[in-house]
């Protein structure tokens, strides 16, 4: 039995833990509370759940705390809840434009939208509360998943919900004096220590068991890799361990994922990488993460766009919110394939299920726009960034060189042009065009001249010998 702590670090290795966790495990309980559908972690792991084939023949959701969701007025708060933290993030990103703000913007967009995805799969299933369990001792749940060893269980569970890191540990010694020599028990209290961050005496707790037990200890292998590669930061012990937990069971796919992901960051094997992200999706040929590992790698390293395409297609097929697959499969169709209906086709995807993603409306303008295939769609897109990002200079920018160029819409281009410079007055390219707008078209040349020379001075590459002459009289 596993559980995720809560206040875990948002980072690899808690996706890793909990995609582990829920496609090893035969079932996964979720524990469904108010504090659970306002939680980022917890719905990370729902989405998890959701994305496995035969998921309801695996998840086994319990409501607890009088939580309600079954129809669409209840869910409403859940949804003003996500789009509140969705707006605040964004105008944290508008005022700070840094990396942080920037990727928890993007994963509360993808937790909006695994929430709604949530609900509608729930929606068939028969649901318990947890009450209901409790005054039936769990024999529902063990009914359903077939344990016999009810009082074990029963107390696992009780452990797993204790909130109080002391008392978990003291309840799993009198557990592990209760079971003397359970496989189970003493994994479990390897994990707990783990689940503490107490990564030391974890580490310590997995190197015992792998020394106790010669048969069925993979799994404790791979906990260990984990933690050696992360928190001691020890490549290669990490790699040792994650080839011998590839060594005990050949097709366990996440070690042979991680092993390649090591080998990229630590080793940069790219060959042995590319073989072992191969070997993970024979192993298990609906773990996404794999697939989209071997599309990067094929992309960057080996420069076969084509074998990199159809695995992100794959990857994407699995699983709609991977929106990562999305933009990393556009920009190659763009940029490196020459392919613009491949790249149009994947911000759609991304629009289709994130709907107020700016990068997407942002980066379909941009494809549209540059490659000269859509200058009315370019137009509403621009106006859609404009509207997600409205502290974001560039798109009023395009969008005024697009309304002037191809719709000689002189005032529309003034207007956001003024507008880009109103959010900053020493933009380069916002200088520069307003410049030409004042010249050629609004008969004022003196300050056609103040923005030009603004242009200039940030870069040189601005520089144009009709305004040249215009500025020195000529």
């Amino acid at each position: 039995m596993i559980r995720d702590e809560r206040d875990l670090a948002y980072k690899g290795s808690i996706e890793n833990f909990m995609i582990e966790g829920v496609r090893n495990n035969d079932y996964t309980m979720l524990l469904i509370s108010e504090e659970y559908l306002k939680s980022e972690y917890c719905l990370f792991e729902a989405g998890e759940v959701f994305k496995i084939r035969g998921f309801e023949k695996k998840v086994l959701p319990v409501i607890i705390e009088n939580t309600s969701f079954f129809s669409a007025e209840s869910r409403k708060i859940y949804y003003d809840y996500w789009d509140d933290k969705i707006k605040k993030t964004r105008d944290e990103f508008e005022k700070y434009h840094t990396p942080d703000f920037e990727g928890q913007l993007k994963r509360y967009e993808v937790v909006r939208a695994i929430i709604a995805d949530m609900f509608v799969k729930l929606h068939d299933f028969k649901l318990d509360t947890f009450e209901q369990l409790e005054t039936a001792n769990y024999k529902p749940l063990f009914q359903l998943i077939g344990i016999d060893e009810e009082g074990l269980l029963q107390k696992c569970i009780a452990i797993v919900n204790m909130e109080d890191e002391d008392r978990q540990i003291i309840a799993l010694d009198e557990l592990q004096n209760e079971y003397k020599n359970n496989q189970e028990v003493e994994f479990s209290k390897a994990l707990i220590y783990l689940e503490q961050k107490k990564f030391v005496i974890g580490r310590k707790f997995c190197e015992d068991y792998i020394k106790k037990y010669e048969y069925d200890v993979q799994t404790v292998h791979y906990n260990l890799a984990c933690i050696l590669d992360r928190e001691f930061n020890l490549p290669d012990d990490a790699r040792k361990h994650y080839e011998t937990a590839i060594g005990i069971k050949p097709a366990y796919t996440f070690a042979l994922n991680n092993l390649g992901v090591l080998l990229i960051k630590k080793f940069q094997d790219y060959g042995g990488a590319r073989k072992h992200f191969e070997n993970a999706i024979v192993a298990d040929p609906t773990f996404g993460q794999s697939y989209r590992n071997l599309a990067s790698l094929l992309k960057n390293r080996f420069h076969d766009f084509k074998n990199a395409e159809i695995n992100f297609r794959e990857a994407i097929r699995l699983d709609n919110l991977d929106f990562d697959s999305c933009f990393q499969c556009a920009a190659m169709a763009e940029n490196d394939m020459r392919d613009y209906s491949l790249a149009n086709d994947c911000y759609l995807h991304v629009i289709r299920f994130n709907p107020n993603s700016f990068d997407a409306h942002y980066g379909r303008a941009l494809l549209l726009d540059s490659r000269g295939i859509d200058f009315i769609n370019a137009a509403n897109e621009y106006k859609k960034a404009i509207e997600l990002q409205p502290t974001f200079v560039a798109p009023y920018v395009y969008l005024a060189i697009v309304l002037f160029n191809k719709y000689g819409d002189i005032k529309g281009a003034r207007q956001h042009l003024e507008k880009a410079l109103e959010l900053d007055s020493e933009y380069d390219s916002a200088n520069y065009y307003y410049a030409l707008l004042l010249a050629d078209n609004l008969d004022d040349p003196i300050n056609a001249c103040k923005h030009y020379q603004k242009a200039i001075q940030k870069k040189q590459a601005w520089k144009n010998a009709r305004l040249d002459n215009l500025c020195a009289g000529k």
